[in-house]
């Protein structure tokens, strides 16, 4: 509790704080600077009902192999509140946890704020305006269905000119697509009323976008950028 530890003066180890075998440890307004290696702060096996609370960490070079918090090899009812994390790639991976509850914490990240490697359990997640539930490998939003991947990319699109009743069709990269995922799509200038853009998987990694003039009259769009979100469940 209140220790401030400089990582980038002699610290061997990249482990800064480990929570192993116990149960009901409290971390608390802990301070960990210097940070260059993977997970400064580990909550491990067997350390069930840990609270980790106003810690601070400063990666000042970037935690590139992994993250700023780690649960891990199936520690259970972890509570993870009010923790700030400046400059991590990732901040908190919930690999291999159980009923993990993260709330309020701030992650100033390169990456991702939250990761699971799909063996994480009944976890929620509340930051912000952020509301996650999830189970293994994947999130609930609400009490909907659970989304395992969200997938997105750009390309620019310098559409022809489309007759009433015509079409005009590209395609865009977005790796890990599969045919049978749900598409959505978006273009940065106007549609006018009566046309429909459409996307679909047509093949691995290709997103198919068409766009349906039902106007009633030709219209010539100017070049813009064409995105391709997927979602696979």
């Amino acid at each position: 509790m209140g220790n401030t530890i400089n990582m980038s003066t002699g610290y061997a180890s990249s482990e800064a704080i480990v929570v192993k075998g116990t149960s009901g440890a409290l971390v608390t307004q802990n301070t960990i600077v210097g940070v260059a290696g993977a997970e400064p702060i580990q909550i491990r096996e067997s350390a069930d009902k840990t609270m980790l609370m106003g810690n601070i960490i400063e990666a000042g070079r970037t935690c590139t192999d992994g993250c700023a918090i780690l649960t891990y090899l199936s520690p259970s009812n972890t509570f993870l509140v009010g923790n700030v994390v400046n400059g991590s790639s990732v901040g908190i991976n919930l690999t291999g946890s159980s009923s993990t509850y993260a709330l309020d914490n701030l992650l100033r990240v390169t990456q991702q704020k939250y990761v699971s490697d799909g063996t994480s359990t009944n976890y929620l997640i509340r930051d912000s305006n952020d509301y996650m539930t999830g189970g293994v490998g994947g999130v609930v939003v609400g009490s909907g269905t659970k989304i395992t991947r969200h997938l997105s990319n750009t390309a620019t699109w310098d559409l022809p000119s489309v007759n009433d009743g015509s079409y005009t069709s590209t395609t865009l990269t977005v790796t890990n697509a599969a045919v049978g995922d749900t598409v959505l799509t978006g273009f940065s200038n106007a549609i006018p009323a009566g046309a429909r853009l459409t996307g679909a998987v047509t093949s691995s990694n290709t997103v198919t976008v068409t766009l349906y003039n039902k106007s009633g009259s030709a219209f010539n769009l100017a070049s813009g950028t064409l995105r391709a979100d997927v979602w696979q469940h």
